[in-house]
């Protein structure tokens, strides 16, 4: 299956000849001289009358990891990190040097999951001091 680019000329079997306008993931955008515009399938077998080459050769996979990447460096949302299986319904013992006051037990998945919150809150002000205008 070839991808053709934005110009190229096409004959549909029961359009007619139009020209591709736009490119999406799974369809053609085609206006068509006698029909308007319509969505026609990439997989479709349609007559290619001229070829254009497509200015961007990069597959949806490509354009999706790179779109992800973007999103973890610039939102401020947090991923969910998997906690280790020994530590699963854990706790943690907070005890003072001072007997006088009492110890105190956290389960283990929130205070991990404080320290990776806090991780990203940190990553995320210094994108922000580092995109800031003023600050050098």
């Amino acid at each position: 299956m070839e991808i053709l680019g934005i110009g190229s000329r096409i004959k549909h079997p029961s359009y007619g000849s139009g020209v591709v306008i736009r490119i999406n993931k799974k369809n053609y955008d085609v206006c068509f001289i006698e029909s308007g515009i319509k969505q026609v399938a990439k997989d479709f077998d349609i007559e290619v009358i001229e070829r254009i080459e497509p200015e961007y050769n990069i597959s949806f996979s490509e354009a999706e990891d790179a779109l992800i990447k973007i999103l973890r460096t610039w939102s401020d949302i947090t991923e969910i990190v998997p906690l280790g299986e020994k530590w699963k319904q854990g706790v943690m013992i907070r005890k003072p040097f001072d007997t006088s006051l009492k110890e105190k037990e956290v389960p283990i998945e929130m205070f991990f999951h404080k320290i990776v919150m806090m991780r990203d809150r940190l990553r995320v002000m210094e994108q922000r001091i580092n995109a800031h205008k003023l600050l050098t």
